[in-house]
């Protein structure tokens, strides 16, 4: 009688020790909103810039996007089928890389309509790093999955953007391929100026109507490096990005200007500001000044920080053999 009692004890307590288990698996299965992942190991998490991560029971089918370098990776990587909105700049093709590719993608996102956003009934918003915070958070109480992207400047912050993003839409493999055909086109490009030494590199300065912007770490730079020219803002040493006088500008005495060909409102010809800068009695003692050496480059190219950027390497090569 007492080895039964005892038996029936083990088999109670067994059965407690399993219950308890159960409701710490289910416990453990709730997100913050209360929602259970039954088959965790058919989804995936991906982490974003700021370390908020998000579960996906399956790829995300309705994608919104709030930039236009995030606009130019997503359309890579699943296409007009599941990026449903995207931000108002890249249907301008004077600053993006795709216009002529979303015209059939029908919403444009603007972070201050929040209600127009919460419309889209997107399963992923992806937004720049610098969106208001509280946007952000208003979204995510609103139960909108918003993945934070870090704005990239140099060609491996864009891949690891790239495969990232890739992470979260559930395409790593197309992600990996792109990076795969951008180092590709760059080793093509390396082998070519390969030869050049450092006297040989010109010295190239980018020249807006106000003068020069300097940054101490700028994507631009980084295009004339792998060009095989040299960015002239280099010998310079700010800690901070600011505009550049004629003074400094001079001094640097660049061998050649560049000048985006983006005529942002319609009343700033590239054509008139490259004839203007060449007139300018201030450069003529320049080498870009007396040799007449302006190069009209394609904006979209030169501003944008996605998988195109190795476009505006190939421009630069290509005008700067």
């Amino acid at each position: 009688m007492f080895s039964r009692l005892k038996s029936m004890s083990a088999n109670y307590i067994m059965v407690f020790i399993v219950a308890i288990v159960a409701v710490l698996l289910l416990f453990c299965g709730l997100n913050m909103q209360g929602t259970v992942h039954k088959d965790l190991s058919k989804g995936y998490v991906a982490t974003d810039f700021r370390g908020n991560k998000l579960v996906f029971q399956k790829k995300p089918q309705r994608i919104a996007s709030f930039a236009v370098s995030t606009d130019e990776m997503l359309l890579e990587l699943v296409g007009t089928e599941r990026l449903i909105a995207v931000s108002p700049w890249s249907d301008s093709p004077a600053v993006s890389c795709i216009a002529d590719k979303i015209k059939n993608i029908p919403y444009r996102c603007k972070s201050q309509n929040l209600e127009a956003v919460l419309a889209l009934q997107a399963d992923l918003v992806v937004m720049p790093d610098y969106v208001n915070e509280e946007v952000v958070r208003t979204l995510q109480e609103a139960g909108v999955k918003v993945y934070i992207c870090r704005t990239p400047s140099k060609i491996a912050d864009i891949q690891s953007a790239l495969l990232n993003l890739g992470k979260a839409v559930g395409e790593e493999e197309r992600a990996k391929q792109v990076v795969t055909t951008m180092n590709t086109r760059l080793q093509i490009i390396k082998n070519k100026v390969a030869q050049k030494t450092e006297a040989k590199r010109l010295r190239v300065l980018r020249i807006q109507e106000n003068g020069s912007y300097y940054a101490p770490d700028s994507s631009f730079r980084e295009i004339c490096q792998l060009a095989g020219v040299k960015d002239a803002t280099e010998d310079l040493h700010y800690e901070r990005a600011c505009t550049l006088s004629q003074e400094e500008i001079i001094a640097l005495n660049p061998d050649v200007f560049i000048i985006e060909n983006w005529n942002y409102d319609g009343k700033h010809s590239p054509e008139e500001l490259k004839k203007s800068i060449l007139k300018n009695g201030a450069y003529a003692t320049t080498n870009a000044g007396r040799n007449k050496k302006a190069i009209l480059m394609p904006a979209n190219h030169l501003l944008t920080v996605s998988q195109y950027m190795v476009d505006a390497v190939e421009d630069m090569a290509k005008a700067l053999p």
